[in-house]
């Protein structure tokens, strides 16, 4: 189930809310209710957006996202005039705020690329310092100068009004099973595209907002079946990274072909084979999840939702806290491998000797961030998240973020 990545943006605590459905009956009001939280979420990290509106940008846009998701699962019932006037204010907002957000993400990618090369092309230079121009003038003018995040809040008002008066009132698994439904065929087909159109990364950044779709609605029914659906959003998750790790290394290459200095360039020449070389390992990564995620038939995929979701009864919160580390947990039992599809369950591990020989009563376990551990491996964060996969790396979800534990690193290093 979602949570917040940070909560250190004041006011944002007031909404740090499950992005999961708490009753199985009223869907239209659970649909309603959710779209309104992640909207006040999101005007709240416009309108405080604390020392790093980069960030605070990157959380609006997330939320964003998430509503278009749950859009896409009450499509059928809202009916398409009104889907379209709410699905594309939503777009023209987060398009609003694309360019604050892109001026730190390439930036933050091209500083792990620049740690593995003492020497980077002078290609690779001229971009960094043409981004880094181009933040500062994103602070600068659309931030400081024209309020761009204000302006966006200010809009998103209008939006939430909207919402208030879409006819969602229906009730049962009808309000939502035609665009379930809908949104998983159409990541069947773009799945298909992508591998069939060799050398195109825009296939599969189109496969990849079908995949962030389905993930999205795979969190919010996790409560009806935690233990199974909480793979499945994983899985669309792990899906969801490959795929944008391949369109942001697509994206590199790009801006470094602009950025060509004059005469030739052998280290430039390198530096793009092994940046095509990763992005095609992201998108090789990419495809056993997703013919995992899509092999059953749209109609077996509903059918078995349906069947869940006629089961579940709702849970308590203190129920619904005990059960949002599921989607987490892919074994039962200590260290035992789960039957069927899923992550391994992470592992206890036994602190160093010098550290059980001292005299403490508790000692709290070391964590790093994928890149902090590709950085030790001296490998790729997707790679990174290939080992956890594989049960190489012990890692846990900590507030939306996988964090490996440093004492599974020692036998990778």
């Amino acid at each position: 189930m979602f949570a917040l990545d940070d909560t250190e943006f004041e006011g944002v605590k007031e909404y740090v809310m499950e992005f999961a459905i708490e009753s199985g009956e009223r869907w239209g009001d659970e649909v309603r209710r959710l779209l309104l939280t992640q909207g006040k979420m999101a005007k709240t990290h416009l309108t405080e957006p604390g020392d790093d509106p980069f960030k605070a940008a990157h959380e609006a846009r997330k939320a964003f996202k998430r509503m278009r998701a749950l859009l896409q699962m009450v499509r059928p019932t809202i009916g398409e005039k009104a889907f379209q006037k709410v699905n594309g204010r939503l777009r023209l907002l987060g398009n609003k705020l694309a360019p604050v957000r892109e001026a730190g993400a390439m930036l933050e990618m091209m500083d792990s690329l620049k740690e593995s090369w003492d020497q980077p092309p002078a290609a690779f230079k001229a971009a960094y310092k043409k981004l880094g121009k181009q933040r500062t003038k994103v602070l600068t003018t659309l931030i400081h100068k024209k309020n761009v995040l204000g302006s966006v809040a200010v809009k998103l008002e209008k939006t939430l009004t909207d919402i208030e008066r879409l006819k969602l009132e229906a009730a049962g698994f009808k309000v939502v099973k035609k665009g379930l439904k809908r949104v998983y065929e159409q990541g069947q087909r773009r799945m298909k595209a992508a591998y069939r159109q060799k050398n195109q990364p825009e296939a599969f950044h189109h496969w990849r907002k079908r995949v962030k779709n389905m993930w999205h609605q795979l969190e919010i029914l996790t409560p009806v079946k935690p233990k199974k659906l909480g793979v499945y959003a994983e899985e669309a998750h792990q899906l969801a990274d490959f795929l944008g790790d391949a369109h942001d290394l697509a994206e590199l290459r790009h801006l470094l072909k602009q950025a060509k200095t004059k005469g030739k360039d052998k280290k430039l020449t390198a530096f793009l084979k092994i940046l095509k070389k990763r992005q095609a390992d992201c998108e090789e990564a990419a495809r056993p999840l997703g013919k995992r995620l899509y092999k059953r038939s749209s109609a077996e995929y509903v059918a078995r939702l349906e069947k869940w979701v006629r089961d579940f009864r709702p849970q308590t919160t203190d129920d619904r806290l005990q059960t949002s580390d599921h989607r987490l947990q892919t074994a039962e039992g200590k260290g035992e491998k789960k039957k069927g599809r899923g992550l391994k369950k992470p592992e206890a591990v036994e602190p160093p000797a010098e550290i059980q020989a001292a005299e403490v009563e508790e000692t709290a376990p070391q964590f790093l961030t994928t890149r902090e551990a590709a950085e030790q491996l001296n490998i790729t964060v997707p790679d990174v998240r290939q080992m956890i996969y594989e049960g190489e790396l012990i890692a846990e979800k900590i507030k939306g973020r996988w964090m490996i534990n440093s004492g599974s690193m020692a036998n990778n290093q």
